[in-house]
């Protein structure tokens, strides 16, 4: 099974703190956030580890993994930074931000799936978000269902109390699932060519698209985006509130977002 990290972007909230560097290289305890990462899906059974790179993407030097370039990093967003990894779709894949850091329980959850497409998504969100002044609720991307089971809706902004968890970062498609994802992709790259400035979903432009708006045009159209809920802990750096938090807390000796 193949990972894409989708690491390419500047980290613009994280001000300070990555200006020399992507914010996937801040360090929790001496050890960068991707080294975490990336030793983690090797240890969960994943066998090729594949990176879009982007912004100060020196800072990528480990041979062993596959890097795509985002050459246009400045002016998209995640959605269209996964699609320069596009040859490492095929036998399917897992997704995952870079900016986070997560049990492996989770990665194994992801890999013993039937489904095509799925996203882990968290039902205690709530709790990530005390305190956390720096990264608003209004900032975390929620997930509705009917049953549970399936996404209906996904988006930021939405009626919290209706909400049945928060998704984390990691997606898992099959080779199947790759396959619907490029499809959907491709008809949507034609239609936004020729209308380059209508909005999709929440993004101002496709350009600018986030996987969950991805995820809702999935849904939309007929392929279902199951819901797996995380049995692991999880957490993002995505501000300086979250970076100091992360320092604070992470437990070396217990490996708190590490073994379940």
């Amino acid at each position: 099974m193949n990972a894409i990290i989708v690491a390419a972007g500047i980290g613009k909230r994280l001000k300070g703190f990555s200006d020399d560097r992507p914010k996937c290289m801040l360090e929790i305890s001496g050890v960068s956030l991707f080294k975490r990462l990336t030793d983690l899906l090797l240890q969960s059974g994943i066998s090729m580890i594949n990176v879009v790179v982007g912004y100060r993407k020196e800072w990528f030097r480990d041979k062993s993994f596959r890097y795509f370039v985002n050459t246009d990093f400045e002016n998209n967003d995640i959605l269209h930074s996964l699609f320069y990894a596009e040859q490492a779709m095929d036998s399917g894949f897992l997704f995952s931000y870079s900016d986070i850091i997560y049990d492996r329980v989770i990665v194994r959850q992801m890999l013993n799936l039937e489904f095509d497409i799925a996203i882990a998504v968290d039902p205690n969100w709530e709790k990530h978000y005390e305190g956390r002044t720096g990264h608003p609720v209004d900032e975390a991307e929620l997930v509705f269902s009917e049953d549970g089971k399936i996404v209906t809706s996904i988006k930021k902004n939405g009626d919290y109390s209706k909400a049945c968890g928060e998704f984390i970062g990691v997606a898992y498609f099959s080779r199947q699932g790759a396959r619907d994802l490029k499809l959907v992709f491709d008809d949507l790259k034609d239609f936004y060519s020729r209308n380059p400035e209508e909005s999709f979903h929440t993004a101002k432009t496709f350009k600018k698209a986030y996987m969950t708006d991805m995820f809702q045009e999935m849904t939309n159209r007929g392929y279902p985006v199951h819901i797996i809920t995380t049995k692991g802990s999880w957490a993002e750096i995505d501000t300086p509130q979250d970076f100091e938090n992360m320092q604070k807390n992470f437990d070396e000796k217990t490996e708190m977002f590490g073994e379940s």
